[in-house]
C-alpha cells in the first residue's frame, strides 16, 4: 500500500519528482484519484524546495491524466477527467517564472532527444508556437493532450492493434503516455544519452570516483565501465517504468538491457553479467520503490529489466534458459530465422518452467527478429554478386579495378585495403562491400559494374529503395500470463523505432 506523502521530502531532495507524480499510479483503487490527488497535491506544496519543483511535480502529474497512465492502472474517465481539472486549478495559481523556467525546460528536453528526431521532439515542434503565455501550464497540458490523443499511436494502442516499444536510451517519460510499454538499448545509445543530457556524465564520474583499480588502469577496465555507463543511461527508464511494471507484475514495461557483445559467445561469464546487472537494478529500484512511497513493500518486485542475449551464438540457449529459470527475462537478438526463433522460444519456456517450479516471479521474455541487420546482409549479398558477375563476364583485373574505385569512393582506410593486397576476389567483394562501409547500392562505381551486366541503373535504384522498406519488429513470447483476456485479444508483437514515424 503506497503512503501517500511518506518520503515526499526525500524524494524533492534527489530530485525525483517523477516519482511523486507517480505515486497516484501506485497501488489504485477506482473511484479514490480525486481524493488522492488532493491528498498529494498537499503533500506537494508542503515539502517542495521551491515553486519549480512544485510547478514540475504538478505537470507530471497532469500527464498522467492527459496520456493513458491513469487509465491503464484501471482509474476511470470521469474521475481521470476530475484529477486534471484538480491539476490544472493549482497551476493557474502557479507563479509566473517558475512556469516559464520548467515548461521551457520540459520542451527543451523533448526536442533534445535523439537530437529532435523523435516523437518527443515532433511534440514540442507542434506545441511550443501555439502556447499561451499568460497561462503556460495549463496551455502546455492542453496541447500535449490535443497532440497526444490525435496521433496514430494513440489510436493504434488503444484498440489493441500492437503495442510500441523504445529503441532509444532516452524521452521514454513522453512516450509512457502513448502507452509505449518495452524499451530496448545498448552501450551505442547509451553513448549518444551521454552526449544529450550532460547530466549522465557527472553520474558516471562519481561512479569512476569509487573505482581507484578503474582509474588507475581505464584499459583493463573498459567492459566494467561501459557497464557503468550503460546502466546509468539506464536508470531514467526503470524509473519511468516502475509504477507500471509494478501494476503488470513484470508482464509489460519492461527495459532491455544489452550484455557484453565481447563475450556473447561464453554463456558463464555472459550469466554472472547479468547477474550482476540485475542485482544493481534491484538495488536501484528498491530505493526508487521508497520514493514511490511503497514503504516496507519497496523492492519486493523484481527489477523491470531484461538481458539482450545475442541468438546467433551457441551460448545464447544455455544463457535464456538459466536466466528465465532464475526469473530474470531475456530478449534474444541478433535472431534471423523461423528455426533460431523456435528453439530460443523453447529454452525461454524451459527456463520459464523451472522458475515456477522453484517459486520465481516469471517475467516477460522477447524474441527480436532483426530485419533491419537482415537487409544489410542482403545488400552486402547482392553487391557481391555484382563484382562475381563482372568477374565472369569481363574478368578478375576489371572486376578489381572496379572494386578498387568503389574503396576509394567509399573512403575505405589504407590499412585495410593493404590486408586485402594478396586477398582473392571474392575476399576482396566481401570486405569493401560489407555494410560497414558500402551503406547504399545507389553508387555510381557499383551502378557502372551493374551496367556491365546487364543491369540498368533504374533497377539498382529500385532495389535499394526496396531494401530501405525495413522495420525493425520485436516478436514477444506469450507467457502463461494473459491477464484472462482470449487469445486473440492478445496484441503478439511489439514494434520499436527511434523517429518520428508519423
Amino acid at each position: 500500500m503506497v503512503k501517500e506523502n511518506q518520503g515526499i521530502t526525500e524524494a524533492f531532495r534527489q530530485g525525483y519528482t517523477l516519482a511523486i507524480a507517480d505515486r497516484v499510479l501506485v497501488s489504485p483503487k477506482p473511484g479514490t484519484l480525486v481524493s488522492r490527488v488532493e491528498k498529494l497535491v498537499e503533500g506537494i506544496k508542503a515539502h517542495a524546495e521551491s515553486s519549480e519543483q512544485v510547478c514540475k511535480t504538478l505537470i507530471q502529474l497532469g500527464m498522467n491524466f492527459v496520456g493513458r497512465d491513469a487509465e491503464i492502472v484501471g482509474y476511470k474517465h470521469n474521475e481521470i477527467e476530475s484529477a486534471l481539472k484538480q491539476v490544472l486549478s493549482e497551476l493557474d495559481n502557479m507563479d509566473i517564472a517558475a512556469a516559464k523556467k520548467v515548461v521551457a525546460e520540459i520542451l527543451r528536453d523533448m526536442k533534445s532527444v535523439n537530437l529532435g528526431d523523435s516523437l518527443s521532439g515532433l511534440l514540442a515542434e507542434r506545441i511550443e508556437p501555439d502556447l499561451d503565455m499568460d497561462n503556460l501550464c495549463r496551455s502546455f497540458l492542453t496541447l500535449l493532450k490535443r497532440h497526444v490523443r490525435s496521433g496514430v499511436y494513440w489510436q493504434m494502442i488503444g484498440e489493441g492493434y500492437c503495442k510500441f516499444g523504445n529503441d532509444f536510451a532516452r524521452g521514454l517519460e513522453y512516450l509512457r503516455h502513448y502507452g509505449f510499454c518495452q524499451v530496448s538499448t545498448n552501450p551505442v545509445l547509451a553513448a549518444r544519452a551521454f552526449d544529450e543530457d550532460p547530466t549522465l556524465a557527472d553520474e558516471l564520474k562519481d561512479e569512476i570516483e569509487k573505482h581507484d583499480d578503474w582509474k588507475r588502469n581505464p584499459e583493463a577496465h573498459a567492459d566494467e565501465i561501459a557497464m557503468a555507463a550503460t546502466l546509468i543511461a539506464l536508470w531514467p527508464n526503470l524509473a519511468v517504468f516502475r509504477p507500471l511494471a509494478l501494476h503488470t507484475e513484470l508482464r509489460d514495461y519492461m527495459v532491455s538491457f544489452q550484455l557484453n557483445p565481447n563475450i556473447a559467445d561464453q554463456a558463464d561469464a555472459s550469466i554472472e553479467d547479468a547477474r550482476n546487472a540485475h542485482r544493481l537494478a534491484a538495488d536501484f529500484l528498491k530505493d526508487y520503490d521508497r520514493l514511490l512511497g511503497l514503504g516496507d513493500g519497496a523492492g519486493k518486485l523484481g527489477p523491470c529489466i531484461v538481458f539482450k542475449v545475442a541468438g546467433g551464438h551457441k551460448a545464447a540457449r544455455k544463457i535464456t534458459t538459466v536466466l528465465n529459470s532464475e526469473g530474470t527475462g531475456t530478449n534474444n537478438t541478433v535472431v534471423y530465422t523461423v528455426a533460431q526463433e523456435v528453439q530460443l522460444i523453447l529454452d525461454a519456456f524451459e527456463g520459464k518452467a523451472k522458475a515456477i517450479k522453484s517459486g520465481s516471479q516469471v517475467v516477460r521474455t522477447y524474441e527480436t527478429n532483426m530485419g533491419g541487420r537482415f537487409v544489410s546482409h542482403l545488400r552486402e549479398v547482392e553487391a557481391e554478386k555484382i563484382f562475381s558477375s563482372v568477374a565472369d563476364k569481363a574478368g578478375n583485373d576489371k572486376a578489381s579495378r572496379l572494386l578498387d574505385s568503389l574503396a576509394k569512393s567509399l573512403a575505405i582506410d589504407a590499412a585495410v585495403l593493404e590486408n586485402l593486397a594478396s586477398a582473392n576476389l571474392t575476399e576482396k567483394a566481401r570486405t569493401i562491400c560489407a555494410y560497414k562501409f558500402l551503406k547504399s547500392l545507389d553508387n555510381p562505381v557499383l551502378i557502372q559494374a551493374a551496367e556491365l551486366i546487364g543491369q540498368s541503373a533504374e533497377n539498382i535504384k529500385l532495389l535499394e529503395a526496396d531494401l530501405k522498406k525495413k522495420r525493425k519488429v520485436v516478436v514477444f513470447d506469450l507467457d502463461y500470463q494473459t491477464h484472462n483476456k482470449p487469445m486473440d485479444k492478445i496484441p503478439n508483437l511489439i514494434i520499436t523505432h527511434q523517429t518520428s514515424l508519423l
